[in-house]
């Protein structure tokens, strides 16, 4: 049998602002600005005199293709000044040069982590969960969030505002990991123990040195760094993951059940992890299953409406029609904008208009 272990990479982009957070921006090549980039922003982005304008030309800047044409790569971590030279990166590389972009054209942008518990993928024998982290722009009173994820379900998600000093232990841990996938041990041990000292109580880089030293042959340090991990955030699964089977390739079956069974007690508790299971089932095709973790994530949290829309579509694919409409109608009763019941109307009627049922 394969060993599968369990590495975290942060891979994500938002635009989100906010101004006196008290967060103190530290000077870094990773979030260097080059003459390049000024130069493009004082050609098309300086120009608008107001601070709303300035960050809508940046951001269609971003997405115009016939201007700056990115290419996104889950797998590659730049600089703000790379991610723009080779118009390629992943979340966290876009996040950060769209802040020192945004930052040039006076606009108060600040990263913000999300969590999010549906992204896990799979490459050769290892899992990685792809975290997510972005930026945020508050302009004339308002806090607006751009993400380079369309896939991403807003609104079930947590966020925090975080701080530069935090951002730059992403990005160490983040090719820290992308080393240690290609077996630079020395390379990725250094760079995990820079996220460690730059993000204080930040748990992934020690979850990531406890591989490491997993993959080493060194048990003992493994085991330490893994628990130090969970010390600091109770909820790094992939550090209990990775105890669990460490403890199990050591022989010690009773240690790792006892991880396990705590895992496991708290994701049953918790509706998101049901939530993201349906998602993956329906990705699948395997909607009967969808249906079945959609219905648990909504016994344990039933005033989420998003539960109710992915249950409709699940039984929408399924041609049980009635139910889709139970389950819309559910949903539109929980809806509080008025943005939110436009958007169910329309489901309803793309319903009625595939369907035998009539309003």
């Amino acid at each position: 049998m394969k060993k599968v272990y369990y590495l975290i990479l942060f891979a994500w982009l938002v635009f989100f602002q906010l101004s006196g957070t008290g967060f103190a921006r530290i000077p870094t090549p990773f979030l260097s600005l080059s003459d390049e980039m000024k130069h493009f922003l004082d050609e098309h982005v300086m120009r608008a005199d107001s601070p709303k304008e300035r960050l809508r030309i940046l951001i269609k800047s971003i997405f115009n293709r016939s201007l700056l044409d990115f290419k996104y790569s889950d797998s590659s971590t730049y600089t703000a000044e790379e991610t723009f030279k080779h118009r390629t990166g992943n979340c966290l590389s876009y996040t950060a040069m769209f802040i020192v972009m945004a930052r040039y054209a006076g606009l108060s942008a600040h990263f913000q982590e999300v969590n999010d518990y549906s992204n896990w993928t799979k490459r050769e024998n290892t899992v990685v969960f792809n975290r997510h982290i972005n930026a945020s722009v508050q302009v004339a009173g308002r806090r607006i969030e751009v993400d380079f994820n369309f896939s991403t379900d807003k609104k079930l998600r947590r966020t925090r505002i975080v701080g530069d000093q935090r951002a730059q232990a992403h990005y160490y841990n983040n090719i820290g990991a992308e080393a240690l996938m290609v077996k630079n041990y020395a390379r990725a041990e250094s760079l995990f123990k820079k996220a460690i000292n730059l993000g204080q109580g930040f748990s992934p880089p020690w979850t990531n040195l406890g591989l490491l030293y997993q993959y080493t042959g060194k048990p003992e340090l493994a085991e330490r760094s893994y628990k130090k991990a969970i010390s600091l955030d109770k909820r790094d699964f992939t550090a209990q993951l990775n105890l669990s089977k460490l403890y199990k390739l050591q022989g010690n079956r009773k240690k790792a059940e006892e991880v396990k069974k705590r895992i496991e007690k708290y994701l049953r508790k918790n509706p998101f992890y049901h939530y993201s299971l349906g998602q993956r089932a329906f990705k699948e095709g395997k909607f009967r299953l969808a249906v079945q973790h959609y219905r648990r994530a909504i016994k344990r949290d039933s005033r989420e409406q998003e539960f109710y829309v992915k249950l409709a579509a699940a039984y929408f694919e399924l041609r049980s029609y009635k139910a889709a409409e139970k389950y819309l109608k559910k949903a539109g009763k929980l809806a509080v904008s008025s943005r939110d019941r436009i958007r169910f109307n329309k489901k309803l009627n793309y319903l009625y208009s595939h369907s035998h049922l009539k309003r």
